[in-house]
C-alpha cells in the first residue's frame, strides 16, 4: 500500500490544471527597424527589417529601401542591398572618430526613418596590468585577469 501511495504522489505533482486565456491583441502596423554598427576601420554596413507580430519568429527583411548617409547636410553616399536586409555603402568611405553621421531610410510601405550617431573618442588608457596567476571557474575553464586603467575625462 505504501508503494502505491509513493507512486501516486509524484504523479499528482506532475498533473496540473490549466486554464487557457485568450488575449485579443490589436494588430499593429509594422515599422521599419534600422540596425547599424560602425567603426572607423570599415565602411558603413547596416541592416533594415520590419517589426512583426510577437507570434512570428521569422525576421522580415526589407530589400527595396533607399538609404543615404550624410555628414551634416552633405550627402556622402548611398547604400546597395546585398541580402538578408543588409545594405552596404557604395563608397569606399570609413567613418571618422567624433564626426556625426545621419542615415535616412525611405521605403515604399513605410514612413521615412532617420537616425544619427557618432563614434566616441578613443579612451585614454594609462596602464594595462595582466595577472599571471592561474584561475579556474566552477566548470574548470582557465581564466586570466587583465586590469585596464583609464584617465577620466572631465
Amino acid at each position: 500500500m505504501k508503494k502505491i501511495f509513493l507512486f501516486f504522489i509524484p504523479l499528482l505533482l506532475f498533473i496540473s490544471c490549466t486554464k487557457e486565456i485568450e488575449i485579443d491583441l490589436p494588430n499593429q502596423a509594422p515599422k521599419l527597424v534600422l540596425n547599424c554598427f560602425f567603426t572607423n576601420d570599415s565602411i558603413f554596413s547596416l541592416n533594415i527589417s520590419k517589426t512583426t507580430n510577437f507570434t512570428q519568429t521569422l525576421i522580415k527583411y526589407i530589400s527595396d529601401a533607399d538609404v543615404k548617409l550624410y555628414s551634416g547636410s552633405n550627402e556622402i553616399c548611398n547604400f546597395n542591398y546585398t541580402n538578408n536586409g543588409i545594405y552596404k555603402s557604395n563608397a569606399d568611405y570609413n567613418p571618422i572618430i567624433g564626426k556625426t553621421y545621419s542615415i535616412t531610410v525611405s521605403s515604399p510601405d513605410f514612413p521615412d526613418l532617420y537616425a544619427e550617431n557618432k563614434i566616441p573618442p578613443l579612451p585614454d588608457i594609462i596602464q594595462i596590468t595582466k595577472n599571471d596567476s592561474v584561475f579556474f571557474d566552477e566548470d574548470g575553464y582557465y581564466l586570466s585577469e587583465v586590469i585596464i586603467y583609464f584617465r577620466k575625462k572631465i
